[in-house]
């Protein structure tokens, strides 16, 4: 007979036999299989840290579904696919990134399978599962209030929405709309308004720079309700989403720190994009979530948009522009826009940024002769790598003059 070796275990998916020779039945587990024995007449293994760390998808679908078949992405079968057990562990994955250690998910973890099939069951009969969420305050880069969802099961129906909804709500976005979208973060915003600059000096002579008041706290759950229905016809999925918009009270507001919140936040503003591009005709527009910037050859045209735009946002989105907004030359004066200040003849860093960063090279400094900068401060090296090079050696020269210490 085989000498099995034993195996740390994190828990039961479900319930089984311990015993190899005999049926688990459906739904339940053999605990003496090795993680990488198949043994057909399983529903499921218990599996180690390692395995869950790897997990895939798709073969825990199989294990729970029988089958490995994907549910198709039309609208009408899209509830189907966000239910599927296949979703379902995936999106459980993605939540838990970076967070394993916390108890919350261990405990879940403990009762992986048996929690995914619950939480199945649940969306499946269309039960309604209310949020109660955990806040708590950030002061970087200013004061929010951030409302924190528990993992189970919050987190992990946060992101199968987005898992079955994203192609369709970045698809619906301007080329020149930034902010949770892969490849379009921070950098590809800076490196558009950039070029825009740098290439049509004439066209972008003025900056009309612009935000929305209270922007997460603002949104009309009934603008965006109508929104979403735009693009999506699934009742039982729409169904999912109002709970979602409406687990903030009062009919205003998503939560900051919900990742569907960034997409909601992200298909607000889709109307004004349009209405900027299309009605107003400007060229060069850029929003990174609520944070816009114009550029264009007229001074006078760029007050003409802000008050046009400010009475968009008042009629049909509900929202109000903060009263810091600007019109300027950008030739005397730079842009300060995502983390960075441009014009015309480059890019440079924002003081407080370029501040953290001296403070930073300090603190090591303290305890350390020699800093590897792209190692030990990957986060700073990630602003001060794309600004203008001489802007670069300057702040390269300062960190080593004040703190003595070398940068590679």
């Amino acid at each position: 007979m085989e000498n099995r070796r034993s195996h740390s275990l994190t828990g039961p998916l479900l319930s089984g036999n311990a015993n190899n020779g005999t049926n688990a039945g459906s739904r339940n587990a053999n605990t003496n299989n090795r993680a990488t024995n198949a043994n057909a007449n399983y529903g499921f293994r218990l599996y180690r840290e390692k395995d869950l760390r790897l997990c895939d998808p798709a073969s825990w679908q199989k294990k729970l579904t029988g089958d490995g078949e994907r549910f198709p992405s039309r609208n009408g079968t899209l509830f189907d696919r966000f239910v599927s057990h296949y979703t379902l562990v995936e999106a459980a994955m993605k939540a838990q990134v970076g967070k394993r250690k916390s108890k919350q998910i261990q405990d879940f973890n403990k009762k992986f399978g048996e929690n995914i099939q619950r939480l199945h069951d649940q969306l499946a009969s269309e039960m309604g599962i209310p949020c109660q969420y955990r806040s708590m305050k950030v002061f970087e880069p200013k004061e929010r209030n951030i409302m924190i969802a528990p993992f189970y099961p919050h987190r992990i129906i946060h992101q199968a929405i987005v898992m079955v909804m994203k192609d369709s709500w970045i698809g619906n976005l301007i080329d020149n709309t930034y902010a949770c979208i892969k490849g379009r973060g921070i950098h590809a915003c800076m490196f558009d308004v950039r070029d825009a600059l740098s290439q049509d000096q004439a066209g972008t002579r003025y900056c009309l720079k612009m935000d929305v008041s209270k922007y997460f706290d603002s949104i009309d759950h009934e603008v965006l309700k109508q929104l979403i229905r735009q693009e999506l016809d699934d009742a039982r999925l729409l169904h999912v989403i109002d709970n979602q918009i409406d687990s903030v009270p009062g009919g205003v507001g998503v939560p900051i720190g919900n990742l569907t919140s960034q997409y909601f936040a992200n298909i607000y503003l889709t109307p004004l994009d349009h209405f900027c591009h299309e009605v107003l005709g400007l060229k060069y527009y850029f929003r990174y979530m609520d944070d816009v910037v114009m550029l264009h050859s007229d001074k006078a045209f760029l007050h003409h948009c802000r008050v046009a735009i400010e009475n968009y946002l008042n009629d049909c989105l509900h929202l109000k522009l903060k009263r810091n907004w600007q019109v300027f030359p950008v030739a005397s004066r730079q842009i300060d826009f995502v983390g960075y200040r441009l014009n015309h003849k480059g890019v440079m860093l924002r003081k407080k940024i370029l501040t953290n960063f001296y403070k930073g090279v300090s603190k090591l400094a303290k305890s350390q002769r020699q800093i590897e900068l792209k190692h030990q401060l990957s986060s700073h090296y990630g602003w001060v790598k794309y600004v203008d090079k001489i802007h670069q050696q300057n702040i390269y020269k300062n960190a080593e003059i004040k703190q003595k210490v070398i940068l590679n």
